[in-house]
C-alpha cells in the first residue's frame, strides 16, 4: 500500500500540484488517527485541527477531533465540533450519540432527551446513552423516556427515573403515604371492621401501608431461603452475544465473549489476503472510554500461525474503538476464508 501511494504522489507531482497538498493532508490525518488510537487526545486534537483549518470537510475530522475533547472531558467543545458536523454534512448517527452525550454532560438536560432519545433507538444497547437518557430525563423531570426505559431498570439511575418520574407501580405505594386525607373516608369504611375505630386517622395509615410490607415479608422468604437467587441476575449481565462483521468474502471479524453487544463506534479498514484458510484469534480488554488497552494473540484459538498475519491482527485490534461502558475483556476473531 505504501508502494502504491508513493508512485501515486510521485506520478502526479509533476503534472499537478494540488495533489501534494492533499497528500500532505492525508499524512496528517493519518498521524492525527494513531495519536487518537494511542489516546494522545491532546496531540490529536491539535492535528484534526491542523486538517480541518485546510479542509473542513475531509473524512471525519470534525468528529473524531470531538471524540478526542469528549475522552478529554471538554464537553463544550465537543457540541460545538458536532452543531458544525452537522452544518457541513448533515445529521448521522454518531453525531447525534456525541451530541446528546455533551449536552447531558453540560447541563442541558431538556435538548439532551431529544437527542439521547434518537441515539438510543440506533444504539439500543450502549450503556452509556442508557444512563445518560435517564439521568437527563430525571433532572428535566421529562417522562418522554419511561416507556424506552423501562426494560432497563437494572440500572440504579434508571431505576431511580422509573421510580421518581415515572411513577412505576413498585413506587406507588409509598408516594400513597402522603395521600390518604384525599382518601381517608373510603379506606376506613373498608377496613374498619378488621380494626379498632380509634384514631382512624392512624390506623387509615396503616392500613394502606399493609400492600407494601406484605409484599416485603413475601420477599423476604425469598431470599433467605434462595440465596442464590440474586445469582442469576447477575448471570444476565454476562454479554453471549456473538456479533459478525462482514469485511468481504475472504474476512469476517467476530467479537465473542462478553464484548458481543457493545456497540463499535469505529473499526479500521482490514485489507487481508491470504492463501490459507482459518483464523487468528486476539484476547483484548476495553476501557471505559472504549479503548482496546490490551490485546494478545489467543494461540490456543488460532489456526493460522503466519507471523505477518498475528501481527496485522493485533494491530488492527488495538485500533477497534467501542462504545463506553464499563471496562470489559473479550475476544475479537478474524475469520479467514483463503483463496
Amino acid at each position: 500500500m505504501k508502494v502504491l501511494s508513493t508512485s501515486f504522489i510521485l506520478f502526479f507531482a509533476t503534472f499537478l500540484g494540488g495533489q501534494d497538498v492533499e497528500s500532505e493532508l492525508g499524512f496528517v490525518y493519518m498521524k492525527a488517527e494513531y495519536l487518537l488510537e494511542t489516546q494522545r487526545y491532546g496531540e490529536a486534537i491539535q492535528e484534526y485541527t491542523k486538517v480541518i483549518s485546510q479542509d473542513p470537510t475531509y473524512q471525519d475530522a470534525y468528529r473524531q477531533r470531538a471524540e478526542a475533547k469528549y475522552a478529554l472531558l471538554a464537553y463544550q467543545g465537543v457540541k460545538d465540533d458536532i452543531i458544525e458536523l452537522i452544518s457541513i454534512k448533515g445529521v448521522d448517527a454518531n453525531s447525534v450519540r456525541l451530541l446528546g452525550l455533551a449536552e447531558s454532560q453540560l447541563g442541558n438536560h431538556g435538548p439532551a432527551v431529544n437527542s439521547l432519545l434518537l441515539a438510543h433507538g440506533l444504539f439500543p444497547k450502549e450503556s452509556e446513552i442508557i444512563t445518560a437518557l435517564a439521568s437527563s430525563a430525571y433532572e428535566a423531570n421529562d417522562p418522554s423516556a419511561c416507556k424506552v426505559l423501562q426494560s432497563k431498570n437494572g440500572n440504579n439511575t434508571v431505576a431511580k427515573y422509573l421510580a421518581t418520574v415515572c411513577k412505576t407501580p413498585s413506587t406507588k405505594p409509598s408516594r400513597n403515604k402522603k395521600s390518604p386525607k384525599n382518601t381517608k373516608t373510603p379506606p376506613t369504611d373498608t377496613s374498619e371492621p378488621s380494626r379498632p375505630s380509634k384514631a382512624t386517622d392512624k390506623r387509615v395509615d396503616d392500613i394502606v401501608t399493609v400492600d407494601p410490607s406484605t409484599s416485603q415479608q413475601q420477599e423476604i422468604p425469598n431470599t433467605s431461603d434462595n440465596n442464590n437467587a440474586e445469582a442469576p441476575s447477575q448471570g444476565t449481565v454476562i454479554d453471549d452475544t456473538v456479533n459478525r462483521i462482514v469485511i468481504d468474502e475472504d474476512l469476517t471479524i467476530v467479537v465473542k465473549n462478553g464484548i458481543g453487544s457493545r456497540m463499535i463506534v469505529d473499526q479500521p479498514s482490514i485489507l487481508l489476503l491470504s492463501e490459507k484458510a482459518g483464523q487468528v484469534t486476539v484476547d483484548i480488554c476495553i476501557s471505559k472510554a472504549g479503548r482496546v488497552e490490551s490485546a494478545a494473540i489467543n494461540a490456543a484459538e488460532t489456526t493460522i500461525n503466519t507471523e505477518s498475519l498475528k501481527s496485522l491482527a493485533l494491530r488492527k485490534a488495538k485500533e477497534f474503538w467501542f462504545g463506553r461502558g464499563d471496562e470489559q475483556c473479550g475476544t475479537l476473531v478474524l475469520e479467514i476464508n483463503g483463496n
